[in-house]
């Protein structure tokens, strides 16, 4: 067994992963590439833009009874996370 070339200490892994999986490495591989482009076309920061206001919401969807409701919890989840988040970065120092 020692004498198998695949588990010899050095020697290249090879991984067999499947369509998902090989989807899933190619975006974590680009995600830095599309974080600094990100950064570069940023005009202002994302705290302005992650506001709590009502959803935008098809009409055909809007229609469905799950939906309208699910939306308007969700606003509310929404309105309550950005309330504190504003609360408790208003009352953390600010970083150098």
């Amino acid at each position: 067994m020692l004498d198998d070339p695949t588990i010899k200490v050095g020697s290249p892994i090879v991984v067999h992963a499947s369509a998902p999986d090989r989807i899933l490495i190619a975006i974590l591989q680009a995600l830095p590439r599309d974080r600094a482009l990100a950064r570069r076309i940023r005009r202002r920061p994302d705290r302005d833009l992650l506001l709590c206001a009502p959803l935008i919401v098809r009409g055909d969807l809007a229609e469905n009874f799950l939906v309208r409701h699910g939306k308007g919890f969700y606003e509310r989840f929404l309105d309550a996370y950005w309330r504190r988040r504003r609360l408790t970065s208003a009352a953390s120092p600010r970083r150098a």
